[in-house]
């Protein structure tokens, strides 16, 4: 999330496939880049546990509603066209006891509908790629 202009383009020519910082889209794009190719996998500053439970000071219940709603709204739109909802977790918030449970309740409710995919940001740029070949 800090980065110079030249940064994509050092990553893609050093091998790098996917950023997960640009908290601009939900969905992958490729990124311009001048050797390689890179693309950005997205990330939701709104929903980084260091932004609620730290800065914002929300409850487990708060946080619990906030993952909810955030996947609700793009399970919605996802009937038109796929949508990315990356969770941004740091150990030392999101796992300690008195948050634990209220991810994994947002985790289970995700679970319960169809159409979703629990993966990885690799898996998720090579389905772009097969989408858009």
């Amino acid at each position: 999330m800090t980065e110079t202009f030249n940064t994509p383009d050092v990553l893609a020519e050093e091998g790098v496939q996917y950023v997960g910082d640009w908290n601009n889209d939900d969905q992958p794009y490729p990124m311009k880049v001048k050797k390689g190719k890179l693309f950005s996998v997205p990330y939701c500053m709104d929903l980084n546990d260091m932004h609620l439970l730290n800065r914002h000071a929300y409850t487990g219940e708060q946080y619990l509603q906030a993952l909810t709603d955030q996947f609700e709204t793009l399970y919605a739109e996802s009937e038109r066209t796929a949508k990315v909802m990356g969770i941004p977790l740091h150990p030392f918030l999101a796992g300690q006891p008195l948050y634990t449970r209220y991810l994994q309740q947002a985790l289970t409710h995700m679970k319960t509908r169809e159409r979703v995919w629990f993966t990885t940001g690799s898996e998720i740029t090579k389905a772009y790629e097969q989408l858009h070949a």
